[in-house]
C-alpha cells in the first residue's frame, strides 16, 4: 500500500459515538500488515480503543500509548517526532480531548495542584464570576497557547497524520460561519467551544456517521492542488473500510 503522490496526508475524521472513527486507523493497520507495507502507526489512544481493536496480525505495525492528560500527550508527541519515518502515520484519537487537558494543565499549574479537577474550577468560577477567564480573558489566551502547542506538535509530524474527534451538534447559538460549513450534516468537530479551530488545520475533513445499514463518510473539506482537479467530495458514501472506501478511490492510494 502506497500513496499516489508525495503529499503527506492531513486527515480529520469526526463523528458521534459508534460512527466508525477508530476503525479508520484500525483499517490502516490491517492493510499495512496484510500488504507488508513499510509503514508504522503511532497511536495516541485516549479511550483505550486499542484494547478492543488489537489482534495478532496488526500488533507488529502499531505502537499505541494510552494518554489521559496534557503532559502525557506532549511526551507521546515528542517521542513520536523522534521516531517516525516519512511513510508512517501518527494517529490522535480522540484529539478533541486536548482542549479539556489544556484547561486542566493551566489551572493545575497556576494553583499548584496536580489532582485538580476541571469541574472544581468551573464551580469556583460560578462562585467568583470572572475567575475562570481572568482579567480581560487573559486565562483563555494562555490556555489556547497550551492547546495549540500540543495540537500543532502532533499535526506537524514529518509523516501522514490522522486525527479522530468527537462531534458537537449545531445549535441555535452556534456561530453562523460554522453553521454554513456543517449544516448538511448537523455536526462539527468537537474542541474549543463554538469554534472551528481543529478543522482549519487539515487538508481533508470527513464526517463519519452510522446508518441502519453501515457507516458512511461525508466530505466536509478537501484541499487540492491549486488550478487542478481536486479529490472528489463524498456525500453519505457507504464505508467498507477507510483504505478501500477513501484512501484508494478518493486520495489515489495504491494497494
Amino acid at each position: 500500500m502506497e500513496a499516489g503522490s508525495s503529499r503527506r496526508e492531513r486527515i480529520l475524521g469526526y463523528g458521534r459515538s459508534n460512527s466508525g472513527k477508530s476503525s479508520m486507523w484500525s483499517s490502516l493497520a490491517s492493510w499495512i500488515a496484510d500488504t507488508n507495507t513499510d509503514s508504522h502507526l503511532y497511536v495516541g489512544d485516549t479511550d483505550n480503543a486499542w484494547d478492543a481493536i488489537c489482534y495478532g496480525d496488526i500488533e507488529a505495525v502499531v505502537s499505541a500509548v494510552h494518554i489521559t492528560e496534557y503532559i502525557e500527550a506532549l511526551q507521546w508527541a515528542r517521542i513520536c517526532r523522534e521516531q517516525v519515518k516519512k511513510e508512517d502515520w501518527v494517529v490522535f484519537d480522540l484529539a478533541d480531548k486536548a482542549w479539556a487537558w489544556s484547561q486542566e494543565h493551566y489551572f493545575s499549574t497556576v494553583m499548584g495542584n496536580d489532582d485538580l479537577l476541571l469541574g472544581d474550577v468551573y464551580v469556583k468560577a460560578q462562585q467568583q464570576p470572572g475567575s475562570m477567564a481572568g482579567d480581560h480573558g487573559s486565562n483563555w489566551g494562555i490556555i489556547y497557547k497550551y492547546y495549540h502547542g500540543l495540537v500543532n506538535m502532533v499535526l506537524n509530524m514529518p509523516c501522514h497524520v490522522l486525527f479522530v474527534a468527537a462531534a458537537r451538534e449545531i445549535r441555535s447559538d452556534t456561530k453562523p460561519a460554522i453553521v454554513a460549513q456543517y449544516k448538511n450534516v448537523g455536526f462539527y468537530p468537537a474542541g474549543p467551544p463554538n469554534e472551528n479551530e481543529l478543522a482549519h488545520n487539515f487538508h481533508s475533513v470527513l464526517y463519519c456517521a452510522e446508518t441502519n445499514r453501515s457507516w458512511i463518510y461525508t466530505s466536509i473539506k478537501e484541499r487540492g492542488p491549486i488550478g487542478r482537479e481536486g479529490r472528489r467530495m463524498l456525500k453519505g458514501a457507504e464505508v467498507v473500510d477507510f483504505v478501500s472506501s477513501y484512501l484508494v478511490p478518493v486520495a489515489g492510494w495504491r494497494i
